[in-house]
């Protein structure tokens, strides 16, 4: 019997040691009452703009990420987490270094990804980070860890000079030092149980052991109870907050929120009503692009021969907007103002801002915009065709009957009829043909049915017998070209078109501008 003691004593020795030396050292020297894993800090100096880790690296999540960074060359820092397709959109082509792994206690492993070296948009300026922070000195990201592929991207807040910092990364488990302490304490009490196993025992009467017994009776069972639930609840309460594996395997966004979207459509109101004071062609150029900046510098051409002063664009800033959810870049959002004009802005990579691409006035109901998603064109391109066919044929074209026309077409229509006859004497031949620029950006809106945004450009040439010289009349083209041609007229426009495209029947043109681009003759 004493020498089974005897080994039990031994037994219970060693694992109250092991539990003890274990325990102290993840509360007091591993973790510490924060609760926090620290890496321990590193110095990293790469060549590239941006440190990113892989989307494999933070490939749990349940606990809190702490990210430690202080410049080294004293200028101001930045931290941010993001999802991947964010910030593989971001540095995309540029030199960047990928942390793929850190080891502990203090050893980071890197890759080095060459490109371009040109300075990316300052960073905190973008406003699709889940979690960021910038400024001088040391800066700290705390983060609570959510499932699915994100980054982490420390680089320097102009975004313009290579990354050289000291960086250390922790990782915050709830309850973690309370778990440890408790793995010490119970280590503690195993080792005591085994030193009073080896006490030597005097010889016990038998009345000694009926009063040890009647005396252990006398120990409330329910204290007991409540010792050996405490126990087990405090370890568990330490593993609760342990990670748990990445489940979500494809991340996504709205295009913008209701308040990235307000900031965004507020300074598209500041800078183009600034660059209609100046005709500033520029300036406008950061906020639209594509066919947008071509109908802005006719505009402003117009004005400028007529001597008056450019009419801005409806205010967007309260405008209702449509954004759909996206994975990947380019992303678009709608934006219909009080006064119908309906607006469509994009952005080609996370790291350039959002530009305005089109611009159309609606003359009828629009379905609800809220809760609407980009689908793929296929459907929507084929009718867009049709559209432009039917233009193109004066109104007599078969494509007549797939389409609810507004007010706005049918008055192009009239006014292309009546420039054929003005000068009906002279006119020899005329060509009037309209294609669009690119296939429509869809969007499937929750009543089911597709909202196609495009571009119609237009070309007119008429051709006279040349008996006499021939001049635009009135209008805009007479403004843009008042000189006499022997022989024809040209001119170029560019209609914006919003197509409702049902499930079945006819589809209705709700939105429609239009914009001579340049006008002349030969």
């Amino acid at each position: 019997m004493r020498v089974l003691r005897g080994v039990l004593g031994v037994l219970l020795a060693v694992l109250g040691l092991v539990l003890a030396v274990v325990g102290a050292a993840a509360a007091f020297w591993l973790i510490g009452p924060d609760d926090t894993v620290y890496s321990g800090e590193q110095h990293l100096a790469v060549q590239g703009r941006s440190l990113v880790t892989t989307p494999n690296l933070v490939d749990q999540h349940g606990p809190t990420l702490h990210v430690r960074a202080r410049s080294l060359d004293g200028k101001p820092v930045f931290v941010g987490v993001g999802r991947n397709f964010d910030v593989a959109s971001y540095v995309e082509t540029d030199a960047y270094t990928s942390l793929v792994q850190i080891k502990y206690p203090i050893a980071f492993s890197t890759e080095e990804h060459t490109g371009s070296t040109t300075p990316l948009a300052a960073p905190a300026t973008l406003d699709w980070w889940v979690a960021k922070t910038a400024g001088p000195g040391q800066q700290s990201l705390t983060w609570p860890i959510q499932d699915g592929p994100y980054q982490v991207v420390v680089m320097p807040a102009a975004g313009n000079a290579p990354v050289d910092v000291q960086l250390e990364f922790g990782i915050e488990i709830p309850f973690a030092f309370l778990a440890s302490f408790a793995v010490l304490v119970i280590g503690l009490a195993l080792i005591a149980l085994a030193w009073l196993t080896f006490r030597r025992r005097p010889r016990r009467t038998a009345a000694d052991a009926v009063a040890q017994e009647s005396a252990t009776d006398k120990t409330p069972a329910t204290l007991r109870t409540a010792l050996s639930v405490a126990a087990v609840l405090t370890l568990t309460a330490g593993c609760g907050g342990l990670p748990v594996d990445n489940t979500v395997t494809t991340l996504s966004r709205p295009a913008v929120t209701a308040d990235t979207g307000r900031a965004v459509l507020t300074r598209y109101d500041e800078v183009v009503v600034k660059a209609a004071r100046t005709r500033d062609l520029k300036a406008a150029s950061t906020v639209e692009a594509d066919d947008q900046v071509e109908r802005t510098q006719a505009s402003y051409q117009l004005a400028g021969l007529r001597k008056a002063a450019v009419k801005p664009p409806a205010p967007f800033a309260q405008a209702t907007v449509a954004a759909p959810d996206y994975s990947s870049y380019p992303m678009r959002f709608a934006a219909l103002t009080s006064g119908r004009q309906l607006g469509l802005w994009v952005r080609q990579s996370a790291g350039t801002p959002w530009r305005r691409t089109f611009t159309a006035t609606a003359a009828a109901t629009l379905p609800p915009l809220t809760g609407a998603r980009e689908i793929a064109s296929d459907h929507t391109g084929p009718i867009a065709t049709s559209f432009a066919n039917f233009l193109s044929a004066g109104g007599n074209s078969p494509d007549r009957k797939l389409f609810t026309l507004g007010p706005e077409v049918t008055a192009l229509l009239a006014d292309r009829a009546a420039q054929a006859k003005q000068n009906k004497a002279l006119v020899a031949s005329s060509t009037d043909r309209f294609t669009i620029s690119s296939y429509p950006a869809t969007l499937l809106t929750p009543a089911g049915e597709s909202l196609a945004f495009f571009t119609v450009t237009e070309k007119l040439f008429i051709a006279t017998d040349g008996s006499r010289p021939i001049s635009w009349i009135d209008g805009d083209e007479a403004v843009l070209s008042s000189a006499t041609y022997d022989s024809g007229l040209t001119a170029t426009y560019s209609h914006t078109v919003v197509l409702v495209v049902p499930a079945k029947g006819t589809a209705r043109v709700v939105a429609f501008g239009s914009q001579v681009l340049k006008a002349g003759g030969y």
